[in-house]
């Protein structure tokens, strides 16, 4: 089984920004199964193109929860509102 590590450098650290970033996204920690998040643009082909999250398949319960749902809900919340805007700060 392959395991893929948010972070490109293998000598950072294992909570590094892209870490935390998957985990604050994953519905995987709630108990739900995703599947059905990447394509393959051909069966000849290694290359893969993201679904858009509708197209997803979510199972619900599969397995126990690490976080309970009402918190990652909440997370989920205070991340779409907490937008940048195009513009930098002078």
């Amino acid at each position: 089984m392959h395991y893929h590590i948010a972070a490109k450098n293998s000598n950072a650290d294992l909570w590094s920004s892209p870490t935390v970033y998957q985990m604050l996204h994953n519905k995987l920690y709630v108990g739900d199964m995703v599947q059905g998040r990447h394509k393959k643009v051909s069966y000849k082909s290694e290359k893969t193109i993201s679904a858009s999250q509708s197209q997803w398949i979510v199972v619900e319960n599969t397995h126990e929860a690490i976080i309970d749902r009402g918190t990652f809900e909440t997370v989920q919340m205070m991340l779409k509102e907490r937008t940048r805007s195009g513009g930098r700060c002078r």
